[in-house]
Parts: structure tokens; C-alpha cells; sequence
């Protein structure tokens, strides 16, 4: 990634795509740590949601993947507070919801984060499937 321009290789080969002004970059891995900075800039008030320039970049078809790049809008909303239990202990995490809004790719994302992490997170299309953290612990106060 530079100022203007993202270059993405792959196994079967590759994409570029120049910018003319600053985007996200987002691509659907199932690591849900990776836009935590995104959402947690975008979306400050409750209930209201943010606008976002989207660089996303797709991997197709799932059996031989080629990389692919596209620009599309997004939304990031922060929709407040909600209790999660992990194990025998309960957080107070922040509830977002992220959406990508594509011919490509369509997803609505929700996240709940402690603090930097994400404890928890759905996709809407995945109907009663959660990804979440099972085990949380302090190692370090840095």
C-alpha cells in the first residue's frame, strides 16, 4: 500500500488499483481483529452512521483464488453498549455494526469490542453463528 496506489499478489496473480484520495482498506478474512482501528475512528456517536471510502479486496472463486480490488462505499455505526460473557466473567464491550455495500460483495459485520479487542462478531447472512473469544486474560497493563 502507498499514498496513491494498492498492489496485491497472489498465487494466481495479481491487481493494482490507483487512488486519487484516501480510502479504507478492507478485505473479509476470517480474523476479526483486523478493522478494529477503522471502526473505532469511524463511528464515535450512537445511532449515527459514518460514511466510508472502501478499497476492498476479494479473493475469487474460493477454489483458485485470484485477487481482485474494487472501491465501494461502507457504513460503520456504533450502536452502544451490550454485556458479553465470556467463560465466567462478563464484559462491557461497544457494539458496531459494519457494512459493505458492493455489486461484489455485500456484507453487514457486527462487532463487539472491549476496549481493542473483539470479543465477539457476526455476519448477517450466517444467521445464529457467532465468532467469539473463549478465553480473555490481562498479561501485561500496556
Amino acid at each position: 500500500m502507498k499514498a496513491r496506489e494498492i498492489k496485491c499478489k497472489g498465487e494466481s496473480g495479481s491487481a493494482k488499483l490507483n487512488n486519487s484520495e484516501p480510502y479504507e482498506f478492507f478485505y473479509s478474512f476470517p480474523f476479526p481483529m483486523l478493522p478494529i482501528g477503522m471502526i473505532q475512528h469511524a463511528a464515535t456517536q450512537i445511532g449515527v452512521p459514518t460514511p466510508l471510502k472502501l478499497t476492498v479486496m476479494d479473493l475469487v472463486p474460493y477454489d483458485r483464488p485470484k485477487v481482485k480490488l474494487f472501491r465501494c462505499p461502507g457504513l460503520v455505526t456504533l450502536l452502544g453498549e451490550e454485556q458479553v460473557q465470556l467463560g465466567e466473567r462478563s464484559y462491557t464491550t461497544k457494539k458496531y455494526t459494519l457494512e459493505v455495500d458492493s455489486k461484489e460483495e455485500k456484507l453487514k459485520l457486527t462487532f463487539w469490542l472491549n476496549k481493542r479487542i473483539v470479543v465477539a462478531m457476526t455476519e448477517e447472512t450466517l444467521q445464529r453463528e457467532r465468532l467469539q473469544l473463549v478465553e480473555y486474560k490481562t498479561f501485561s497493563d500496556f
